[in-house]
């Protein structure tokens, strides 16, 4: 019994034996496909390696390419920024410029509204003293007029003669005053263009108190023949007896 368990014990390792050796060569051949398997998922591993790092290679490159036109666009932002703040800072340059010259202008317009004033003013006292002066010279000739019968009689009795040498300038000239020579002259030119008469020049030269004198009494009495009287008395003093 215990034999025919043991004859069968080994029969069934002998036929375990036997399968597996059949088994070898199929699997030998399944090791085999399996080398040639793996070998080919190992070159193809190897080539994704490659490819992955081919591409990694030109990801880094156009990383780094991206990074420089980066800096270049940050660098060209910068540039631009400065010439922004360049032109803006020239902008509000120019607009104080505008701003001080629209002030000067108006300071201008407000100067030359106050000078047409001003000129007008001026204009109308202009015209008020040519007005007066006018009237001045209009009474000059009344006088002259109504001394003319008083400046013949000098003319004829004391040896004067009256000339206007132009429409400011009254001339006279006395002759018959020194003994000595009665052709000498003694002349005295007579200013009228003013609003008050003055004396221009007197030969011989009259002293300046003199002068002022005559003056001063010729415009308070307006009296021409008073005033020829007066002056003919001064160059009296100027004859040698």
């Amino acid at each position: 019994m215990s034999i025919s368990t043991a004859d069968r014990a080994y029969e069934r390792f002998k036929h375990e034996v036997d399968s597996y050796e059949a088994l070898i060569p199929e699997m030998n051949e399944m090791t085999l496909n399996a080398g040639h398997e793996f070998s080919r998922k190992q070159s193809l591993i190897q080539q994704q390696a490659e490819d992955n790092k081919l591409k990694l290679n030109e990801l880094i490159n156009q990383e780094v390419k991206l990074k420089e036109e980066l800096q270049l666009l940050k660098e060209r932002e910068k540039e631009t920024r400065h010439r922004l703040e360049e032109k803006l800072l020239s902008l509000e340059q120019q607009k104080q410029v505008f701003e001080s010259l629209a002030s000067k202008k108006q300071e201008l317009a407000n100067v030359k509204d106050e000078l047409e004033s001003r000129i007008l003013q001026l204009s109308a006292s202009i015209k008020e003293n040519m007005q007066l002066l006018n009237r001045s010279s209009d009474y000059i000739m009344v006088q002259i007029e109504k001394s003319l019968k008083e400046l013949a009689k000098y003319e004829a009795y004391m040896g004067l003669r009256i000339k206007v040498e132009d429409p400011t300038t009254m001339s006279f000239r006395f002759f018959n005053l020194d003994p000595n020579d009665y052709d000498r002259e003694f002349a005295l030119d007579l200013d009228i263009s003013g609003n008050e008469y003055k004396i221009a020049n007197t030969s011989p030269r009259m002293a300046d108190q003199a002068v002022v004198k005559l003056e001063r009494e010729l415009n308070e009495s307006k009296q021409l023949a008073r005033f020829l009287k007066q002056a003919r008395n001064v160059f009296k003093d100027f004859v040698a007896y």
